[in-house]
């Protein structure tokens, strides 16, 4: 049985200035309380953060998740922390439960490296549905309702995906 070797900048903690990142974003008086590493991440490390916020005397909790492209080894590609930061407001009009963007650093500037921070939503991976045809049905519907959400010119990227989808099924294929 092989095991897949998760990248150390994966697996490692937001670095300091990364969470101040998030503290400033959230607004004066955030606290981060608690990171956690959400697994099954490859193209950046995953994150979600607990953030304690004081407003008036009454403290508020709120759940995030920080995407960091800290990969150095898969750098992100120009522009894609923007157009995930569009797609993310787009779609956040939708009827489908999206995460809100609450902020985007794509330069790394703020960050230490580019990164995005957005609203977590409840639930947990799947990764081998117990119903593949029910999984299925569902992942069809909310694409085609993500799809039909009208978009102005350049309101994203055109398309361009990090590998070649017909190349990789075949180098898949068994001999």
């Amino acid at each position: 049985m092989t095991v897949a070797v998760v990248p150390a900048e994966l697996r490692n903690p937001p670095p300091p200035e990364a969470r101040r990142w998030v503290e400033q974003a959230v607004g004066p008086r955030s606290r981060v309380v608690r990171v956690r590493r959400l697994r099954n991440a490859y193209s950046s490390a995953m994150h979600a953060v607990d953030v304690d916020v004081d407003v008036d005397g009454a403290g508020t909790r709120r759940r995030l998740v920080l995407r960091r492209w800290a990969r150095t080894d898969l750098p992100p590609d120009e522009g894609v922390v923007e157009n995930e930061a569009r797609a993310l407001t787009v779609a956040s009009g939708s009827a489908v439960a999206v995460p809100h963007l609450v902020a985007a650093d794509p330069t790394g500037e703020e960050c230490g490296v580019p990164a995005v921070l957005m609203t977590r939503l409840r639930g947990r991976d799947v990764l081998a549905p117990t119903d593949l045809d029910s999984y299925l049905d569902g992942l069809v519907t909310t694409l085609h309702t993500l799809h039909d959400i009208p978009l102005a010119d350049g309101a994203l990227a055109p398309y361009d995906p990090w590998c070649d989808i017909m190349l990789f099924l075949m180098l898949r294929r068994p001999p």
